[in-house]
């Protein structure tokens, strides 16, 4: 179901491997054949276990990852003992502090599209994105990045050239033409809707339906409907819990 795609960042929530995979596995069966994930998600982690579960049948699959928040990248013997990776990168607070901090840089473009097709397993990334933005971005800057996606485009080793984060991040890009897709929370729809050229990406549906829907009295499965037949565009859904993923296969066999 391409219109919904399974957002992987709280995958490195599941405290092992075995409950990582399992629900990645239960995602596809429920219907998802599009997944978002970044090397931020999980410190690189949560790109691994997609690309175990995906690798078999890579070309029925929409992979799409990130570039740009330096966090330290832990080895594949951590998505065995995760919690004790974590717990050491907190008393040293190596991601917390990454997260302040982005590198849009020529080089970590490159050299975090090659680790990351590694940890894929994969020879292409469907749509490579910018990854949330904290400073402002030049159009010399930009033009240097999106020369190269195109380099990589030609050679078929991304698809799609996207910015990714939050509304008030996209805002320190100087111009959103740069790219082939946009992907915001969907409050911040409204801001992006004139660009029609554009593929559009919402995430944050969740917390809007906690926000808002609440007080109208319906579902979170109706929500989503309702938000399908309102904008035009794509949506990703994140969660850990296989029992929600029942219903979104009810989503996905109704339309």
């Amino acid at each position: 179901m391409i219109d919904f795609i399974f957002g992987t960042g709280n995958l490195h929530h599941l405290i092992n491997t075995k409950q990582r995979k399992k629900l990645l596995k239960e995602a596809i069966e429920s219907g998802f054949n599009s997944f978002d994930t970044a090397p931020a998600y999980g410190n690189g982690i949560n790109e691994l276990e997609l690309g175990i579960c995906t690798k078999k049948f890579r070309n029925k699959f929409e992979i799409n990852t990130k570039f740009g928040i330096p966090v330290p990248i832990y080895n594949s013997f951590a998505s065995y003992v995760f919690p004790l990776f974590r717990t050491y990168d907190y008393l040293l607070r190596k991601s917390f502090n990454a997260y302040h901090n982005r590198d849009f840089s020529i080089s970590c473009f490159e050299v975090s599209l090659k680790d990351s097709l590694k940890r894929l397993q994969t020879d292409y990334i469907d749509i490579f994105f910018l990854h949330e933005p904290i400073n402002n971005l030049s159009s010399g800057l930009l033009t240097q990045l999106t020369d190269l996606a195109e380099k990589y485009k030609a050679e078929g080793i991304i698809k799609k050239w996207g910015i990714a984060g939050p509304f008030n991040s996209l805002k320190y890009c100087e111009s959103l033409e740069y790219f082939d897709v946009i992907q915001t929370d969907v409050n911040g729809y409204d801001s992006i809707a004139n660009y029609k050229d554009k593929e559009i990406i919402l995430f944050g549906i969740y917390r809007s339906y906690s926000q808002t829907a609440n007080n109208l009295d319906i579902s979170f499965i109706q929500y989503i409907k309702e938000l399908k037949n309102k904008y035009k565009c794509r949506f990703i859904l994140n969660t850990t819990d296989i029992k929600k993923l029942e219903q979104f296969r009810e989503l996905f066999s109704n339309g």
